[in-house]
């Protein structure tokens, strides 16, 4: 093994623990690889943590073989050899114990098991196949932009008989998808990039746009401290707030103190993203008439409604649209079957602004659209029907919201009244069970059944509906 020092530049460290602006980082290079493309200088002491400042950020660092797609294909073809011949999986990037810690903060999270998960540069996927598959996650999915590091996270995976998780050969900094995961995990991967001072933008940039709203974005470096990477993701301006970090054990040298990796937690804000979607949305339905994107599809909602008519309800009830968004729940399904007294509530000015403008063209005046926030709201019972489709994910990622959220749906239904909840993120047992544990006035009275898929052998639907119906006491 060969002890690699790596130096920064901009005259601070990248991490406190150094007792000058170096930051020491031992690892275990391939064999026969030589760490000579790293240098050492001792500098002036001092705090790094002083000396961080948001111009800093920008500076460009020496160049290393770790941010080389070359180097990691040598890496992994002699990982690959030692699996076929030994069965060993290779090297836990920052060692197991830091994967434990990262995996322990997660699970307090208490996701469902159907949470959309990607671990950008995966390498041999052991976060996946050995950290989250054996506790029950099957919605995972592994980028590596190394083709020989996905061969060896597929062997691993279908060696341990994970074969739901996918893995891709892809590179984080040239995807072009819509918002898919609910949580994204890094760990080093975002330490090779940032050499370059401008790939840390498209980083986050990329990150951003794959997250969907208030998904966390879990990143481990080597290189930087929690402040720095807080100052990099805020320099970058993309929808990300830090929200947490994951303590790692600390150790001093010359007389400073600070961890051997830092974890970082950044969330996809909720608001400012529906806002800016909504503005988008809006400009397109007054240039095109486009009254956009019906969540989950517009064969979920006709679903929904097929079961809404089902019920043979007067066409006097008074239904809640939660996280209307456009509005077209209201507008398109239920107004024009005779429903009249109808309410749609969004946090999102835009969002309202465009349901506004939708109804309004429909001549469905009637409709009353309010920029209303569900956890905030203290009204008496009012509503015979609730209806979320999609509201409750964006919630759910904290746990005190879910009571929350149970606690104010209740508290705003009629006895007998219902609760229509459609998730892309919870099963329909999951579902039950939440409400079941927030000890509210709601019992579980039915679901609406979509189309079943098939991956990796395991059965299930892409959404789930649950009916919960208020107790009379």
């Amino acid at each position: 093994t060969d002890t690699v020092i790596t130096k920064l530049l901009g005259g601070r460290s990248s991490q406190s623990v150094a007792l000058t602006a170096l930051a020491v980082i031992t690892t275990t290079a391939p064999s026969g690889q030589s760490s000579a493309f790293i240098s050492l200088e001792v500098m002036e002491q001092g705090d790094s943590s002083d000396r961080t400042e948001a111009s800093d950020i920008g500076v460009d660092l020496f160049p290393s073989a770790l941010g080389k797609k070359e180097y990691w294909d040598s890496h992994y073809v002699k990982e690959l050899d030692n699996f076929t011949e030994f069965g060993d999986s290779g090297e836990n990037w920052f060692g197991e114990s830091c994967m434990k810690r990262i995996l322990k903060y997660i699970f307090s999270l208490h996701l469902s098991k159907n949470t959309a998960v990607l671990d950008v540069g995966c390498g041999n996927g052991v976060m996946l196949t050995e950290g989250l598959y054996p506790e029950g996650f099957k919605n995972m999915v592994g980028w590596d932009y190394s083709t020989a590091a996905i061969d060896l996270a597929k062997r691993i995976s279908s060696n341990a008989g994970a074969t739901e998780i996918l893995f891709e050969v892809r590179n984080i900094l040239e995807v072009d998808l819509l918002p898919s995961f609910d949580l994204i995990h890094d760990k080093g991967t975002f330490d090779a990039i940032s050499f370059d001072s401008s790939q840390r933008v498209t980083y986050a940039e990329k990150i951003s746009s794959l997250l969907l709203p208030s998904g966390r974005l879990i990143l481990t470096s080597c290189n930087w401290t929690e402040k720095e990477l807080k100052h990099i993701f805020q320099d970058a301006s993309v929808l990300l707030e830090d929200v947490g970090t994951v303590a790692h054990p600390s150790m001093q040298f010359g007389g400073q103190c600070g961890q051997t990796v830092s974890t970082v937690v950044f969330r996809k804000k909720k608001k400012e993203y529906w806002d800016s979607h909504y503005v988008k949305e809006l400009d397109n339905f007054t240039e095109f008439g486009d009254s956009g994107e019906n969540w989950f599809g517009e064969s979920c909602m006709k679903r929904i409604l097929k079961y809404i008519f089902s019920l043979q309800l007067s066409k006097n009830t008074a239904v809640l649209d939660v996280g209307c968004g456009n509005g077209v729940m209201l507008t398109e399904g239920l107004y024009p079957e005779g429903f009249k007294n109808l309410v749609g509530w969004d946090y999102s000015t835009a969002a309202i602004d465009l349901a506004k403008r939708i109804s309004s063209n429909a001549g469905a005046t009637e409709i009353l659209f309010e920029v209303r926030n569900i956890l905030e709201v203290d009204l008496l019972p009012s509503f015979d029907l609730i209806h979320d489709k999609g509201t409750f994910d964006a919630i759910s990622f904290d746990s005190s919201q879910r009571v929350t959220y149970a606690e104010k749906i209740s508290s705003l239904l009629l006895p007998s009244g219902r609760l229509i909840l459609t998730s892309c993120n919870w099963t329909e047992e999951e579902l039950k069970h939440i409400f079941q544990d927030a000890r509210v006035l709601l019992e579980d009275v039915g679901t609406v059944a979509h189309p079943s898929m098939q991956f990796g052998g395991q059965c299930g639907q892409t959404v789930s509906t649950v009916v919960f119906l208020k107790k009379s006491c």
